[in-house]
């Protein structure tokens, strides 16, 4: 107990002391952007995204604000964001820049609502507006919202649960801080719900091989399957010669550069064994017949989606900078994952062939999917209206 109260201090003294580093080189930004910008312009609703790879999740609440005729701003630190390829008529957008500029604009943005999937607000440098009155977060996969850093979620003022578990869990975090209650409301998965009817309009996909496609889909850090296991994991897939998919977590890419030089030095690219950097993983999940994972929530994309179960590596994970640390039982996310696939070891990999044919072949996980989709996906099909209307009306659901 103690320990827990000495890290608990130490964390918040270090995000306290970032959080004045940030304040300073925010008001540094200030000034450039006063000589830039001018006036300031007032909105009534605005989007904010730190990356493209969220348009899965903003696409369909832009169109229904279109669809409204409600207007709204979109700003993006991807200068090469999808948005950029529509032509809405009530939607504008503009990119912000992915340095401390960026964070000053928001630091200094004059809205009344500002929606985002991004983390940590006014913990890092993302600082509250004083001329914002409410910040809504809505998620950008179906989870129990522990799997965030510490006080990810904290300065929201309203979060879009997609399932009525997170609830628990929010309103835990709210007491255990001593934090104002948020505004909740139960709408279901936006995110979820886009990947269903793309599923809907692309029908079958067509397979480009008769051998089974196994998808390699780690997160990312050092409690990932690449991080751990990944030459180990890599050669026991190519021996399986099956058709071999290996999509590492965009943020891999950014943070363990060399750990992926290194992998695709050692298993390069030939006719059965690709590397996956797409920005969208529909058409991958879609074309694969069973995926192996840790702890991404790609899991519950994979399960609710394509109905299919999959493998998920022993992740021997250190909780102490996520928002799980809190809490003295095994939280909701590393629970589910149990009902949707099977676990396997690092010295199960010898036989990983016969693991997955076993896998493939057996469909005793089908109860699971329907037990923790009405768990964690609540009102399925229904997310963007439902999303819209509390973003706009504060009608509450929860």
């Amino acid at each position: 107990m103690l320990f827990t109260v000495i890290l608990s201090l130490a964390t918040a003294a270090l995000f306290a002391v970032r959080g004045v580093y940030s304040k300073v080189k925010l008001y540094v930004a200030k000034g450039k952007k006063a000589q830039n910008d001018g006036e300031t312009k007032k909105y009534q609703y605005v989007i904010y995204t730190d990356s493209k790879r969220y348009w899965n999740v903003f696409k369909p609440l832009c169109d229904e604000f279109e669809r409204r005729g409600i207007a709204l701003h979109y700003m993006t630190q991807s200068e090469d964001d999808p948005f950029f390829k529509t032509s809405y008529k009530h939607i504008t957008g503009e990119y912000i820049g992915n340095t401390n500029s960026a964070f000053a604009k928001l630091y200094f943005l004059d809205a009344d609502t500002v929606i985002s999937t991004t983390p940590s607000l006014d913990v890092y440098q993302w600082k509250r507006s004083k001329n914002v009155n409410r910040y809504v977060h809505v998620f950008h996969d179906v989870s129990d919202c522990t799997a965030y850093e510490m006080f990810g979620i904290d300065h929201y003022d309203d979060i879009i649960m997609t399932g009525k578990v997170q609830e628990k869990y929010i309103r835990e975090m709210e007491r255990m801080r001593n934090l104002k209650p948020k505004n909740l409301y139960l709408c279901g998965s936006v995110y979820v719900d886009d990947m269903v009817n793309k599923r809907k309009t692309y029908g079958e996909i067509k397979r480009e091989s008769d051998k089974p496609t196994i998808l390699l889909a780690p997160s990312w850090g050092k409690s990932s399957i690449l991080n751990r296991m990944g030459e180990k994991m890599l050669g026991a897939l190519v021996a399986t010669d099956y058709n071999i998919v290996v999509r590492p977590h965009p943020q891999t890419k950014k943070s363990e550069p060399k750990l992926l030089d290194r992998l695709m030095a050692k298993f390069p690219e030939k006719e059965n064994f690709h590397w996956d950097y797409s920005n969208d993983n529909f058409l991958t999940l879609a074309k694969s017949d069973l995926m192996i994972t840790d702890y991404s929530s790609i899991t519950c994309d994979y399960a609710f989606v394509f109905d299919r179960p999959f493998l998920y590596a022993d992740a021997d994970i250190d909780l102490g900078v996520y928002d799980s640390y809190w809490f003295k039982e095994t939280t909701y996310r590393f629970r589910m994952v149990s009902k949707l696939g099977k676990q396997i070891t690092e010295d199960q990999l010898d036989g990983l062939k016969y693991i997955i044919d076993d896998v493939m072949n057996n469909d005793k996980y089908a109860e699971g999917r329907e037990e923790v989709k009405k768990e964690i996906w609540a009102y399925q099909g229904e997310a963007v209206k439902r999303t819209v209307d509390c973003i706009v009306g504060n009608k509450a659901d929860a």
